[in-house]
């Protein structure tokens, strides 16, 4: 790909394992045109472009180590003049989360037209260290207590409004990096404005709880030249009704009524609203205003309600290594900070993508200049993937639709350019969650180059990792000093597990020899990892990393049983999708050890974890876990007669709140991650215990929908992010097991049809399958049915035969019968 470049701000060498304070670099292309023309554009890092003063978007798609995506922007001839500018601000946040590659941020681009390459002047403007767009996050586990806001932000009418514009430095080549067309639908963009006005009032600057670890100078010394503002806590300060009028609020619902005026507090207090946007939004934030010079903005925003009655509380988390704080707003709370010039109207864009449902800004006029503020409008710009919604669901119960429409909405906001865990605080592709999430993902939107995309930049990820061939938990991500790993990630085993996983199922239902070939080497150099630490008895043991499959407070140990199970299920599905008959029999080996050595027969559970005694016999370890066992059980491997004797206990274990007191030898199952429920949903959707999966769900998710969530969260309790991708597999769930569409588990096989008219008076659902679509509708009385073109299917009904039949692409194929 011919691209020039590439173009930097500066000279400066890079060094891969410095930790940079954020950066920010402009770049202006000047062009003449007289007609149409043709935009390719990679960055380095995250950028925004503008035509002429007008913003055109958002990207790029995020890339693996070493490649970049080249996106493709249409120019139309009724957008450029006979002289044109392009502005691109690309910016490196400096937080592991978010950015996929370290250092000074760079450019390779074209412009071409009608009748070839367009010349073009570029200039750079260089805003190294001197970025305070910076998000404000508290994330006590993950080295983000950062204040970005500790400098104020140089920007006015916008990037293109930049001095000291110099010649940028042009390096000749860089061997390092390898250029690739975007192979996913671009980002989609949209305007959304608040729903509701919550607040109008003033901040009390003297109340404020401090909080008491942020800083971003311990780590990097950007900031220490600086004072820390004196208003650096925007949401913990106390908020106080004011004697100020205001003017037309109604007019931050939308911008075509008019103009909202925030009057002077008569007592000197900083002006504060807070805007609810209806639901979880994406976006990057914008507000254009008119203030007087030197007004400070400060835009606070977070997935739910701010609980003043909790600010600044930071007691550690229950959970392991404290990493969640508990009981506080559904971490994180996130700000930015922006200076008025004055003199007229002026706008402020956010410099990144931002996760939010609520909104406070505080305007702090100086004394000496104190008057009205304008605001003429406020309104985030949506960024996201594209979402085309092939599949749906809809049913008698109201409270299950609920869920539905806040499962898909959770996969809306949690799907960019990969399957991020979440939007607001962590926003990386994690493996684990990606399983669950690509599941929900394809249920809904049929669409597989987004997962075949992701899976294969995984497989990147091997060469950089401590171990050769283990996968990175999260990726594209630097995830940098992570205890002491040199690349900054350390492996997690069940993470590992989850991508084998998914790599089988993605290769079943959607690759073909090609692809299996081209992925087969990455399969082999992940077992081949996790066998270094095969036991003579099949068992990984002595894995010197992380166990991870849940967040309750399981046992831990070197031989882990949960670990094991999944090894065992990973072993014989690889195995039968690459008929490789010795992984097959390793995987049942790995089980019968498992089977015979971690079930406690007294208690009538597997054990967390086995033990060997002094003579290397293998034995139960002594702590139970729900979790531990609902993995088991989800494997399949248990015999009927011993899955039904652990279903029987851990299907009583309540998910309620997190206030419900620990049961017994059950450690954490109820204040854990959502992790365990999915297990459970599929095992009460495979047994048929539709009362069991409803009262499930609706125990689960129905408390943070009441609390008004859009989405749904990490946790059952109201912390942490609000919104987490895993929960997009809810909507299978529904389908699958709820609507009776249970799709085979592979191209060709037989879709069977078990409508469930004792649990629902109705139901209707559709999933897309194989080029077409499955549809069902149900009630008390009669079914009918849809396939795809010569599909074979096959109706299930209580206590009759089963009946085959075969559809016919989009018409609908009517089958009348009682149920």
């Amino acid at each position: 790909m011919n691209l020039s470049g590439p173009w930097w701000t500066n000279d400066g060498a890079l060094e891969s394992q410095q930790e940079y304070p954020p950066q920010e670099a402009l770049f202006r292309v000047e062009f003449a045109s007289t007609g149409s023309a043709q935009l390719q554009l990679a960055a380095q890092n995250y950028y925004q472009v503008w035509l002429n003063g007008v913003w055109l978007g958002y990207g790029p798609a995020r890339a693996s180590h070493g490649r970049l995506t080249v996106d493709t922007w249409s120019l139309p001839a009724t957008q450029l003049r006979e002289k044109n500018t392009l502005t691109i601000q690309v910016l490196w946040e400096g937080l592991f989360t978010y950015d996929h590659v370290r250092g000074t941020p760079g450019v390779w681009l074209s412009l071409s037209g009608e009748t070839g390459e367009i010349p073009c002047a570029i200039k750079a403007s260089d805003r190294t260290g001197r970025t305070a767009g910076h998000r404000f996050s508290h994330q006590r586990g993950w080295g983000e207590e950062i204040d970005g806001r500790l400098r104020v932000n140089g920007w006015s009418q916008g990037p293109w409004e930049a001095a000291d514009w110099v010649s940028p430095m042009r390096r000749l080549q860089d061997a390092t990096v390898v250029l690739e067309p975007r192979d996913i639908k671009p980002y989609a963009f949209a305007e959304r404005y608040a729903r509701a006005v919550t607040w109008s009032g003033a901040c009390d600057l003297r109340q404020r709880t401090e909080h008491r670890t942020m800083g971003y100078a311990p780590r990097a010394p950007v900031f220490e030249d600086g004072p820390a503002s004196a208003s650096r806590h925007i949401q913990e300060e106390r908020l106080l009704p004011s004697r100020a009028v205001d003017q037309n609020l109604a007019a931050l619902l939308s911008e075509r009524v008019g103009v909202t005026v925030l009057e002077t507090d008569p007592d000197g207090y900083d002006r504060t609203i807070q805007l609810d946007f209806g639901q979880e939004t994406s976006g990057l934030f914008e507000l254009t205003l008119e203030a007087p010079s030197g007004t400070v903005v400060e835009i606070g925003w977070s997935e739910g309600l701010w609980q003043e009655d909790r600010m600044g509380c930071w007691a550690r988390s229950a959970q392991p290594d404290g990493s969640v704080a508990p009981r506080e707003l559904c971490d994180s709370y996130q700000a930015l900070r922006y200076t008025c010039r004055g003199g007229g109207i002026e706008t402020f864009q956010s410099l990144f993508v931002v996760a939010l449902r609520h909104a406070r800004i505080a305007f702090r006029c100086p004394p000496e200049k104190a008057g009205a503020i304008e605001l003429h409008r406020v309104r985030i710009r949506t960024v996201g993937y594209p979402i085309d919604r092939q599949g749906d669901f809809q049913c008698s119960d109201e409270a299950l639709n609920r869920i539905h429409e806040a499962s898909v909405h959770t996969m809306v906001n949690s799907v960019s350019d990969v399957f991020m865990d979440c939007p607001s605080r962590e926003r990386g592709g994690w493996l684990n969650d990606s399983y669950w999430a690509a599941i929900g993902f394809d249920t809904i939107m049929g669409d597989h180059a987004f997962e075949r995309r992701f899976l294969r930049q995984i497989i990147d990820s091997q060469t950089a990792m401590p171990l050769q061939g283990m996968v990175a938990p999260l990726y594209p991500s630097d995830c940098q000093q992570w205890k002491g790993f040199p690349t900054g990630q350390r492996p997690i085993t069940g993470h590992g597990l989850f991508w084998l996983l998914q790599v089988e199922r993605f290769l079943r239902l959607h690759g073909d020899a090609a692809l299996k070939t081209a992925w087969r080497p990455a399969v082999d150099g992940m077992i081949k990892v996790l066998n270094t630490y095969r036991s003579a008895e099949g068992l990984l043991e002595q894995v010197p990393w992380d166990s991870f499959f849940d967040w309750s407070r399981f046992a831990s140990g070197p031989l882990q049983t949960a670990d094991n199970a999944l090894y065992a299920l990973v072993l014989r599905k690889l195995g039968e999708t690459f008929q490789n008959s010795q992984w097959i029999e390793a995987g049942q080996q790995t089980w019968q050890t498992v089977e015979s050595h971690a079930w406690d027969a007294s208690r009538e559970l597997y054990a967390d974890t086995l033990v060997r005694d002094p003579k290397g016999i293998l034995g139960p370890g002594s702590d139970c876990s729900a979790s531990t066992n609902v993995v088991t059980l989800w494997t399949q491997f248990p015999s009927p007669e011993r899955a039904h004797r652990v279903w029987r206990q851990v299907h009583n274990f309540r998910p309620n709140s997190v206030d419900r007191p620990l049961f017994g030898y059950e450690t954490d199952f109820c204040r854990g991650n959502l992790f365990s429920m999915i297990y459970r949903f599929d095992i009460a959707g495979r047994r048929q215990e539709l009362d069991c999966l409803q009262r499930d769900l609706r125990e689960s998710y129905l408390p943070m929908l009441q609390r008004g969530q859009t989405t749904l969260g990490e946790h059952l309790g109201y912390e942490s992010s609000l919104c987490h991708g895993l929960n997009a597999y809810v909507s299978h769930v529904l389908i699958h097991h709820l609507a009776g569409i249970e799709l085979p588990d592979h191209p060709g096989g037989i879709i069977r049809i078990r409508p469930h008219p004792k649990h629902l008076t109705w139901c209707q659902a559709r999933v897309p399958w194989m080029g077409g679509y499955v549809q069902v509708w149900w009630d008390q009385q009669q079914l009918m049915i849809s396939l795809p073109r010569d599909q074979q299917g096959e109706l299930i009904l209580a206590n009759k035969p089963p009946q085959r039949f075969q559809g016919v692409l989009d018409s609908r194929f009517p089958l009348t019968c009682p149920i």
